[in-house]
């Protein structure tokens, strides 16, 4: 993941006393329509254009005003929703699992679309933002205000794409998470989580990745 570039002097969420890391698979509820993350991925692409040189880079916030202008209102509903249904899903599995009552409020969201080549450089010479995924970084740096992000994976590592792996970078080495339609990721955005996404080698990768505030 890696969240928009401008500082906040909102001040830091409580840090958290261990890394909370959490990975579900098929998260979207049955009232979903069943090709809700083609859907997605669709609209993004439509959104962004096909020129990988963009100066807007391959990122859209599907929560900002006049979003369903570009993405279309059934895209930026299902986004919405998938949010709202991502919230619920994490304030459940922090009380359950780390024993911890937060009550995740604010978001801020961004459709992600990386380009196994979207690692080069802009007509004007400035790098592309797809370049900064692939450095280590830590979500609440950016954004001090930020107590949980997640990544919502609209399509599948091997058969879509090669690399583009979610990668903690532990003392003890990294731990990688193996992006698949429908897994979502979940963690603490603070410095206890390091992170970064592996370099593309082939294809396209899509995700919604989702920044929450705690209230």
């Amino acid at each position: 993941s890696s969240s928009p570039s401008s500082a906040s002097s909102i001040p830091s969420a409580p840090v958290a006393q261990r890394p909370i890391r959490i990975v579900i698979d098929d998260v979207l509820p049955s009232s979903f329509p069943s090709d809700a993350t083609k859907r997605l991925r669709q609209a993004t692409r439509l959104a962004l254009g096909s020129d990988p040189h963009s100066c807007r880079g391959r990122i859209f916030p599907p929560l900002s005003p006049g979003a369903a202008d570009c993405l279309g209102e059934e895209a930026v509903i299902l986004a919405t929703a998938a949010i709202s249904n991502v919230r619920s899903i994490i304030m459940a599995k922090l009380q359950a699992e780390y024993k911890v009552s937060m009550q995740l409020g604010g978001a801020e969201a961004l459709l992600q679309w990386l380009h196994f080549d979207d690692l080069g450089e802009a007509s004007t010479g400035e790098p592309l933002p797809s370049r900064a995924y692939c450095q280590r970084h830590v979500d609440a740096v950016n954004r001090p205000h930020y107590a949980i992000s997640t990544i919502l994976y609209l399509n599948t590592h091997g058969r879509d794409f090669q690399g583009g792996r979610l990668l903690f970078h532990d003392d003890d080495g990294d731990m990688e998470v193996l992006p698949k339609e429908g897994r979502l990721v979940a963690f603490s955005s603070g410095p206890e989580n390091p992170h970064s996404v592996e370099r593309l080698r082939s294809g396209e990768r899509f995700a919604l990745s989702t920044w929450f505030q705690s209230q």
